[in-house]
């Protein structure tokens, strides 16, 4: 992503020719402690991942090198937001939250589904007992533990 009328970062390596191939990864640890997460340019570390476990994705957006999402679930159950709208998703390594387009929080809420809805906090613990998010791209589900998807913040004193 770059600014209007600037070149992103990323596509002045691949202009430069100073990544061997046009591709980036990024690989985020759950343990940063034990072991780092790290992001790559021109290529990838095939041990960061399961063996046969990579997929790749067509880039549908370059600005923000987003792929297209064919549905997001809820404990298996789809909510139905891909039927009429042409969704996309962009894995983000620059924040640790994740958010929807305006149209799909409204929908959601308007589904009344108790985790989209609000109150927008769980109880302590909560976060462990919630179904599992899955976002579907290109016949491919990626799951998401209520963990990953759903914080608890303590009440302020």
């Amino acid at each position: 992503m770059a600014q209007p009328g600037q070149i992103p970062f990323f596509d002045q390596l691949m202009k430069h020719h100073a990544v061997k191939h046009d591709l980036f990864a990024f690989f985020l640890s759950f343990s940063p402690k034990k072991e780092p997460s790290e992001i790559t340019f021109g290529f990838y570390d095939p041990n960061r991942f399961v063996k046969n476990s990579l997929k790749w994705h067509k880039v549908v957006h370059p600005v923000f090198f987003a792929i297209k999402l064919q549905d997001v679930k809820i404990g298996g159950k789809s909510l139905g937001l891909c039927k009429t709208k042409n969704c996309t998703v962009t894995a983000d390594s620059g924040t640790s939250l994740m958010s929807f387009p305006a149209w799909a929080t409204d929908a959601l809420a308007a589904k009344k589904n108790k985790y989209f809805s609000g109150p927008w906090a769980c109880k302590a613990g909560g976060e462990f007992k919630a179904p599992t998010l899955t976002f579907t791209i290109d016949g491919t589900d990626y799951d998401m533990p209520s963990h990953h998807w759903i914080q608890y913040l303590a009440p302020a004193k």
